[in-house]
């Protein structure tokens, strides 16, 4: 149509798929292949790609030193530019579903917070403290906060938190035999949290073992004297030991006084009312102390 799409007044034009972005004084804007404006020319910064993809309806901009998300398909802003840094969480629905949540997680005033993609509410609390994306310590989902002083565990997807902050210091343990699990520490006492969020050990122990050769078992200390748990079985032997350990075939160790031996879990018996019933439905005779009995079954008190 000889006829121009963008007048020739910036100072950098560059294509970006279906966009156009442009530069004039050091700013930066906005527009459609055909011209039609997204964004004015008056921000130092601009990123139509921050949520993957072509995403002109979340376009991270920079404006007077604050970052913002401008939605560019209804021509207003998502987020308004007023925060220090904007970083962007995105996660499966579900594991076999390919559509992504998106998370953004916030900071203005040294205060965090986590926006969902649907609104603009916050999911929480302003947090002191929320873990990177890229920090690897953690399942992509569960993020570390940290709120009035204390830490957390907040889950990204159920915006509720797994584990209340109300800790010194939360640790994750990974078990690749049984399910991972959470030490929290608060004061000088430590306590145990399984992968949904179950308390396991509330915070009274002094320290705990945990033997990456053997996930079975797990060493607890409290004042001065050890105990032994055992994941599956769910059972904490008695606080009678003065060292566990592994010996070098995985096996746990005790160490009571100058003796070390294999740990042994101790086996529950039954409890009776005082009398013994052995049944020996195929056997004709009984064999005991007292000689062969032809009976089937024998009750002794």
């Amino acid at each position: 149509n000889n006829k121009y799409i963008l007048e020739p007044k910036f100072d950098k034009i560059i294509s970006k798929e279906n966009i156009i972005q442009v530069s004039q004084n050091n700013l930066n804007g906005l527009y459609t292949l055909d011209g039609k404006p997204i964004l004015d020319i008056e921000f130092t910064y601009i990123n139509p790609f921050y949520a993957g993809g072509n995403q002109v309806n979340r376009i991270l901009v920079k404006k007077n030193n604050k970052y913002g998300i401008y939605d560019g398909e209804n021509s207003k802003y998502f987020l308004k530019p007023i925060y220090d840094d904007i970083a962007i969480r995105t996660y499966k629905a579900t594991d076999i579903d390919e559509n992504k949540i998106l998370v953004y997680q916030v900071q203005r005033d040294n205060k965090m917070m986590l926006i969902d993609n649907q609104c603009q509410e916050s999911l929480d609390e302003n947090f002191e403290y929320i873990s990177k994306p890229t920090d690897t310590r953690f399942p992509v989902d569960q993020l570390l906060v940290k709120h009035n002083g204390k830490f957390g565990i907040y889950n990204a997807i159920t915006h509720r938190y797994l584990i209340e902050p109300n800790f010194d210091e939360i640790v994750l343990h990974t078990n690749k035999k049984y399910n991972n699990m959470w030490e929290v520490k608060s004061t000088d006492k430590v306590g145990l949290f399984d992968d949904s969020g179950n308390i396991i050990f509330d915070t009274i122990y002094d320290s705990f073992k945990f033997f990456k050769r053997n996930e079975k078992y797990i060493g607890v200390e409290q004042n001065k004297k050890c105990g032994v748990y055992d994941i599956k079985k769910q059972k904490l032997s008695k606080f009678i030991y003065n060292d566990v350990s592994l010996n070098k075939f995985d096996e746990v160790v005790v160490k009571k006084g100058n003796n070390k031996n294999l740990y042994t879990p101790v086996v529950s018996t039954l409890k009776t009312t005082g009398y013994v019933i052995i049944l020996i439905p195929l056997a004709p005779v009984y064999l005991c102390t007292f000689g062969i009995i032809p009976i089937l079954g024998l009750m002794l008190q």
